[in-house]
C-alpha cells in the first residue's frame, strides 16, 4: 500500500491492553517475585488494540517463534480501511 497521506510515515505507538485491576497500595507492596493475581478479563477474551489511547482494533495473542504477537480480529468501523 503506497502512501497517499503526508502522514503515513509518521511513527506512532501502538500497545496492546491486556487488563488491569485496582489493587490497594498494600497489595501492591506485598508482591514478589512468582505472585499471581487476577485481571478484570477472561481468559480467551479479545485484546484492545490502542493508538494514542484509542481502541482501534480487537486482537488475540499469538506466539511466532519465540515472540509474542497478536493477530487481529477486528477493526473499529471508524479506522477501517
Amino acid at each position: 500500500m503506497e502512501p497517499t497521506e503526508p502522514f503515513d510515515y509518521l511513527p506512532v505507538i501502538v500497545e496492546v491492553h491486556v487488563g488491569s485491576r485496582e489493587m490497594a497500595v498494600e497489595e501492591l507492596l506485598q508482591l514478589e517475585p512468582g505472585a499471581v493475581f487476577t485481571l478484570d478479563r477472561s481468559a480467551g477474551e479479545m485484546l484492545d488494540v490502542l493508538v494514542a489511547g484509542v481502541r482501534v482494533a480487537s486482537a488475540e495473542v499469538v506466539v511466532t517463534e519465540d515472540r509474542l504477537g497478536v493477530r487481529i480480529t477486528e477493526c473499529e468501523e471508524e479506522n477501517a480501511a
